[in-house]
């Protein structure tokens, strides 16, 4: 379902550790949290939707919820000049980049509605990747 918003995206950025594949860990987490449901992964990146259109509530009695889409990036910063802050933080650890982007996928959101779910998700997202920085 396509439709026109004049509301704009919301960007942030953090760094995370990641030992191992722990960061598919960290995000299932998070996906699993919301119920969201994963739209599409591939190498470094996975976009989910959190929330329903009114269609699929009216057509699956789904809870009255709206939509937003998260897209995740993840960037490994082991071998970069980039990760030299947390590098100083956490000398042994393998650093990430995680870019965030939250899209609102409905009509029915107001700006301040957006940016305040959009900042608990920020903050739901952060404790899960437990991020230092």
């Amino acid at each position: 379902m396509l439709f026109s918003s004049s509301l704009s995206s919301i960007r942030d950025r953090f760094f995370t550790t990641n030992y191992g594949s722990t960061i598919i860990l960290k995000a299932c987490g998070f996906v699993e949290e919301h119920h969201a449901r994963i739209l599409s992964a591939e190498d470094g990146q996975v976009r989910v939707r959190i929330g329903f259109t009114m269609f699929e509530q009216f057509l699956y009695n789904c809870p009255r919820m709206r939509p937003v889409d998260v897209m995740l990036r993840v960037r490994h910063l082991d071998d970069h000049e980039e990760a030299g802050e947390m590098k100083e933080l956490l000398p042994a650890a393998k650093c990430s980049q995680v870019d965030v982007e939250i899209l609102p996928k409905s009509v029915g959101w107001s700006q301040p509605e957006f940016e305040q779910f959009s900042r608990k998700l920020l903050w739901s997202l952060r404790s899960h990747f437990v991020s230092p920085a």
